[in-house]
This record gives C-alpha cells, structure tokens and sequence, in this order.
C-alpha cells in the first residue's frame, strides 16, 4: 500500500454475496430499474458487497480510522473505457489521502474485456488536480463558467495527455488486474489508473465502491451501518 498504491485481496469476497447482487440487478432490470451511484442505500444486497465485516476490517486498517461508503460505479458491469486518471483529482489536494477505492471482481476477468489497468508506484508523483489542470481550460469551462458543472469532463483530456506522455517518455510499467471471481483491488487516491478498452461487447463482471474519511466533509455526518461489525454508508 505504502509503495506501490494499492492491495489485492483474493476471494475475500463470498460468492453468495456476489450471486445475491446479480439476482438483485436482473430483478430490478426486468422491471425497468436502473442501480445509480447510490441505490445502496435502498438495496441491502449491495452493502452487503462493500460494507461486510471482512472487506470493512482492511478499509480500517488502511484508512487508519472510520471510513463511510459514499458512491458505487459501473452497475452495467461494462468497462467504461476511461483514459489515465487519478481519483484525487475531484476531490482535490486539500484532503490528500482522505478517499479509497475499491474494485470487486464478480466473475473472472480477462483482458479483452476491459481490466482495470494502473501504475504501481504512481500514487507518489504527486496529484494533477483542478487547480493545476484548470490554468488550461477556457474561462466557460472553468468553475462558475457556463460549461463549468462538466469541468471534470473537459480536464480529462488534459490530464490523460500529460499521462499518457509520462509513460511514453520513461520506464514506468503498467498492470492488469485479471481477476478471478471474489477478488478485490483497493487502490489509492492518487494511483494513475483507467479502464482498457474491451474487445467487442463482453460484459466486465466488476463493480466499484469509494469511500471517504469522516473528517473529508464529503458524507456530511449522515451515515449508518447494518450491524456494529458492518461498515458506515452515507445516506
């Protein structure tokens, strides 16, 4: 974690928590229910994903203090192609540290459809965040301009350059994390990561959490936990 960024857990996740939330998913798909960012507050079944004592034990110890669960990603369980990024960004640097993420794998992985991909190392080069990426932007898509509630959108394209030329220009290597069904990654903020891009349209049975200090301000005091040895989620 100190070095390189991140920590794998294999099969710590149960499969009958996995197989809980895809039964969940289609029964909501059938019906015409898409899961957003945060249907976990309505959905025990995806707590149960990111919120269990096993997975909550390793958040804490990495965390070094409580932690809450504040938005979930990629219930279509397709890659999202996103070019090299750091989670930091959005939140910024005043925070440093204050945010982890983690990607649960809920059905093998392989290349061709899409892994997670980052540079191990990576989360100490420092954080490519808004005020720095903004210099670059023009003054509508700025905060507080016309365009500006899309900002994230538009600094993307600054910062995958400036990764992409990074990486280019020296020695660093990049990794795949090909899963096996149950397996975890938690990454760090600042890790340079994004989604390959997949061969065809083979769905990518993964799915991912973020979670946030109590201290960040970002859940605003109004969390909950299912049990005392369940994790805090943000409602």
């Amino acid at each position: 974690w100190i070095n390189y960024g991140f920590i794998i857990l294999p099969g710590i996740i149960k499969s009958q928590l996995i197989d809980d939330y895809l039964e969940l998913r289609e029964k909501l798909r059938s019906k015409g229910v898409d899961l957003t960012g945060s249907s976990f507050v309505d959905y025990r079944e995806i707590r149960e994903l990111f919120c269990n004592p096993e997975l909550t034990h390793h958040l804490g110890l990495l965390a070094g203090e409580e932690i809450s669960l504040y938005i979930v990603f990629a219930h279509n369980l397709l890659s999202t192609e996103r070019p090299w990024h750091q989670d930091q960004y959005l939140i910024g640097d005043s925070i440093y540290g204050s945010s982890v993420s983690a990607w649960i794998s809920l059905g093998d992985v392989t290349e061709e459809q899409g892994p997670f991909q980052f540079i191990p190392g990576s989360h100490r080069f420092g954080i490519l965040d808004y005020s720095k990426s903004s210099q670059y932007l023009s003054p509508e898509f700025r905060i507080g301009g016309e365009k500006g509630a899309m900002w994230s959108s538009y600094t993307h394209l600054i910062t995958s350059v400036a990764y992409s030329r990074l990486l280019n220009d020296s020695k660093l290597e990049t990794y795949s994390f090909t899963p096996s069904k149950g397996d975890v990654l938690i990454s760090h903020p600042r890790l340079i990561h994004r989604a390959a891009r997949p061969i065809g349209k083979a769905p990518r049975p993964g799915i991912i959490g973020q979670w946030t200090t109590l201290v960040s301000g970002i859940v605003d005091g109004k969390t909950n936990k299912d049990s005392k040895d369940h994790g805090l989620y943000w409602n």
